[in-house]
């Protein structure tokens, strides 16, 4: 082959290699702003849905059914320890 044949398939084969590589780049460029749109959507949507009060959630919880406090008192550890009032009156001494 002469050189100048060489030269014609180096050519070639150099612009078909950089409309490979900007095709490559154009699909990673749309995927990666695609994904990111996905992305800033989820989290719009995470915190209109958190943000939003559910009515099922309005009627089934009072003002008293919030925090640890509320827990204590149901089990009767808001004065710090269990009272064993029952235990000690049943002690005699004798």
């Amino acid at each position: 082959m002469e050189i100048e044949t060489l030269k014609a398939i180096s050519d070639g084969m150099y612009l078909d290699l950089m409309m490979m590589i900007k095709v490559i780049v154009r699909i990673s460029v749309f995927f990666s702003i695609t994904g990111f749109a996905i992305y800033l959507a989820g989290i719009a949507w995470l915190c209109v849905k958190e943000t939003r009060p559910s009515a099922r959630r309005r009627v089934a919880q009072t003002p008293k059914e919030h925090g640890l406090l509320a827990v204590m008192e149901e089990q009767g550890l808001a004065g710090g320890a269990r009272r064993c009032e029952g235990a000690l009156q049943r002690v005699s001494i004798d």
